[in-house]
């Protein structure tokens, strides 16, 4: 194709239609998971791209992974990796909008590089930039981590460098959305004088109590992340978890789901998960205190009762 028409396709948004939006993210559902079916149910044309789902199928519901399995796809934790990234969803916004598919919005998760190009391709899209966190290594609680867990300066830049893609993207933005004041607190000035703060939500019709999941009499005090680190305040839970249960043993059980991974950082020469297992074991809490792994979807609803 070449590039008049393609010039032509990017300019020509048609007007007076129901509404099309693109998410992009590198994994699903993350946080427009139930936005993107939300829109659906709207009757809105949404579609999805990432690079991890929860099947197998590459195309399923109008959510496309843009690599054949999970194992596959990159991490995406450094500078270079999000600019590949944005390279990666580039070539297939240009599939899609020489198939015709041009959104009237596109809503991006900055921490990744997936929309670095999304204003190239789509110039007349009104962009949703998602920053979920700016790195800042002058604010007390990263200052906190970095010297009660020994991240060395490589590490610590390392993070730091993944504002450079972000600011890039939220550069271009129409909008810039944290989903906390915290979170919008960290941005530099200029970029957060132009940011809302509007949580993404959680589905209350599908996270429910339900007696009838209740697996016990004792209250059950749960812990659910993506990876367990410093920045998810996992060392603090863990030690908070067993002073509190030396107490209250009797009446409480505790669960933790999630990954035995650093997302922010680097992973030291021992997990965190394996060094709560040798804290937990030595106050002969190992019965009362469960590590689940990480959940499908439908199983970490019925943790909850």
């Amino acid at each position: 194709m070449g590039s008049d028409s393609i010039l032509e396709k990017r300019t020509n948004v048609i007007r007076g239609r129901h509404l099309k939006i693109l998410f992009l993210h590198h994994n699903y559902p993350a946080q427009f998971g139930f936005l993107h079916e939300a829109a659906k149910k709207f009757g809105y044309d949404s579609r999805f791209l990432c690079e991890t789902a929860p099947w197998d199928k590459q195309s399923h519901r109008g959510v496309e992974r843009l690599y054949e399995n999970n194992s596959i796809a990159p991490k995406r934790t450094s500078m270079q990796s999000q600019i590949d990234c944005g390279y990666v969803y580039m070539n297939k916004m240009h599939k899609m909008l020489s198939e015709g598919f041009y959104p009237d919005v596109v809503v991006s998760h900055t921490g990744w590089g997936c929309g670095l190009f999304a204003k190239y391709i789509f110039p007349n899209a009104r962009l949703i930039s998602y920053c979920e966190l700016w790195f800042n290594a002058t604010i007390k609680e990263y200052r906190g981590i970095k010297e009660q867990f020994e991240l060395d300066e490589k590490q610590s830049l390392s993070m730091y460098k993944r504002n450079i893609t972000q600011s890039s993207e939220m550069s271009l933005s129409d909008e810039i959305v944290c989903a906390t004041s915290w979170q919008k607190k960290l941005l530099p000035e200029r970029l957060a004088e132009h940011a809302h703060v509007i949580h993404e939500g959680t589905d209350c019709n599908y996270f429910v109590q339900n007696d009838l999941w209740k697996k016990s009499s004792k209250k059950l005090i749960t812990y659910a992340t993506r990876g367990m680190e410093p920045m998810r305040g996992f060392p603090e839970f863990i030690n908070g978890t067993i002073e509190f249960m030396r107490q209250y043993r009797k009446d409480f059980s505790v669960e933790i789901a999630g990954q035995d991974k650093v997302f922010y950082g680097q992973q030291g020469k021992v997990s965190y998960r394996k060094k709560a297992q040798v804290e937990i074991d030595s106050n002969q809490l190992t019965e009362d205190i469960i590590f689940r792994g990480r959940l499908e979807r439908k199983e970490y609803a019925r943790s909850i009762w």
